[in-house]
């Protein structure tokens, strides 16, 4: 239940957002690249999952749909977006319609203005009503449902949650030539993270590929020009979706669960998830907190096949990362200038990966970084579908097992191919009548049973 103060608080500020001019915001303009920017939601449903049965344990047939909501926030290149541009307020209200798909209005932003309140406790930014009135009256860019800018334009799918907390980066983006589309994360999934974190990392890794399937069958993004963002749980999502569909040319994570303890486990057990998969250019940014458990690297460091990079930014809580604090007039000059800085280099990555531009990193003040260190990768190894072109569709048997001896040579303890696997792909050759294809597969299970 909210404190009866905060619910106040909330209230006489919602009452003043409404009435009162929007205010200038700077950061935004000056942040702004050549395009316009415009902005839609998009209220669609996964008719592959469901919300729960049709009817429920008593016998009582539920009215309303059961099929999965998914509230996609897009921002796009446009070559002239004449109008009102949106307000933080505006962004945040839409987070209070993410699981009914509707339209944000006086109950929804009433709500944001109280959690806005609260993630300004929770990120220890002095600050009452007023300077969260002050906050959700910020301007950004761009204009609800401007008209596009002939594309293709390269695509990114953030697990970035919703509107509210997606905007001054997803802004930016767009303004420099992206379409950026994330979805919001339903309140279900939020407490499962916590109690049942498998199921949660597969609900948001097949939402993420659902929005990517969804946003693909428009003509305005380039489908061999994809990006992923995720935050907090949706890094490790993002992830698992790359290794699940290699669709990518990049991963950003910000204060990624796969950066936690335990993080690389929960990613292990996961379905479809293998770090031989994973080989395009990654980059998280993890949370600097003294007083929580150490951030474990152990995953990316065996993400071998990744040219990979690890940092943190020096006073960016979980709060400043996972939650937009960008636009409160009381958040220190440092921390403001941090995630400016993030912002930046995360542009310039996927300038660099996503869109080919080659161009030097920003520069950060060694001041505002805590760490940070680069790990490149080692060449790729083949996954088991390119394994299985190689040792049966091709039946380039003889150079299929030297990849897999040389891959094994260079990373100690991998295993792409094992003995059973390789008596199997011998059988099947003997069965096709190919026994000079089945020799050497059945040598390499005899060196491998012996090594073992």
């Amino acid at each position: 239940m909210s404190h009866p103060s905060l619910y106040l608080a909330a209230l006489v500020l919602y009452l003043a957002w409404g009435t009162t001019p929007l205010a200038p915001r700077t950061d935004a303009a000056a942040t702004k690249g050549p395009f316009d920017v415009g902005f839609r939601v998009e209220a669609v449903r996964d008719r592959s999952r469901t919300l729960g049965p049709a009817t429920d344990f008593e016998g009582r047939r539920h009215l309303e749909s059961r099929e999965w909501p998914v509230q996609v926030s897009v921002w796009y290149p446009s070559h002239r977006a004449v109008g009102p541009v949106m307000s933080d307020g505006e962004y945040r209200a839409w987070h209070g319609v993410r699981e009914t798909l509707g339209t944000p209005g006086a109950p929804e932003r009433g709500q944001a203005a109280s959690d806005l309140l609260s993630l300004m406790t929770a990120a220890d930014i002095p600050g009452g009503p007023e300077d969260a009135r002050l906050a959700m009256d910020a301007r950004g860019v761009a204009v609800a449902d401007a008209p596009p800018a002939p594309g293709p334009h390269p695509l990114v799918v953030g697990g970035l949650g919703s509107a509210g907390i997606a905007w001054p980066l997803a802004e930016r983006l767009a303004s420099h030539g992206y379409v950026v589309a994330t979805a919001a994360t339903l309140g279900r999934t939020a407490s499962d993270e916590a109690t049942r974190p498998q199921v949660a990392l597969e609900t948001r890794a097949r939402t993420l590929e659902f929005v990517i399937a969804h946003v693909l069958s428009t003509r305005e993004v380039d489908a061999e020009r994809i990006g992923l963002v995720g935050v907090n749980f949706d890094g490790a999502a993002a992830l698992l979706s790359q290794s699940r569909m290699m669709r990518a040319r990049a991963v950003v994570s910000i204060d990624g669960r796969e950066g936690k303890p335990g993080g690389g486990d929960l990613l292990d057990k996961a379905t479809g998830f293998d770090v031989v998969r994973l080989r395009v250019p990654y980059m998280t940014v993890q949370w600097d907190e003294p007083t929580l458990p150490a951030l474990d690297a152990a995953l990316f460091e065996r993400m071998v096949y990744a040219p990979r990079d690890w940092l943190i930014f020096r006073g960016l809580r979980h709060a400043h990362l996972v939650g937009n604090v960008a636009s409160v007039p009381t958040l220190p000059g440092a921390q403001r200038q941090a995630i400016g800085r993030m912002h930046a280099l995360v542009q310039s990555f996927l300038d660099t990966h996503v869109r080919g531009i080659v161009a030097s990193p920003p520069p950060i003040e060694p001041a505002l970084l805590a760490a940070t260190r680069h790990l490149d990768a080692l060449p790729a190894a083949p996954t088991r579908e390119e394994l299985e072109e190689l040792l049966w569709n091709t039946g380039d048997v003889l150079r299929g097992l030297e990849i897999v001896r040389q891959a094994q040579a260079r990373q100690p303890g991998l295993v792409l191919l094992d003995a059973a696997t390789a008596r199997l792909y011998a059988f099947r050759h003997e069965a096709a009548g190919r026994p000079d294809k089945a020799a050497p597969l059945r040598r390499y299970a005899e060196e491998t049973a012996e090594a073992r």
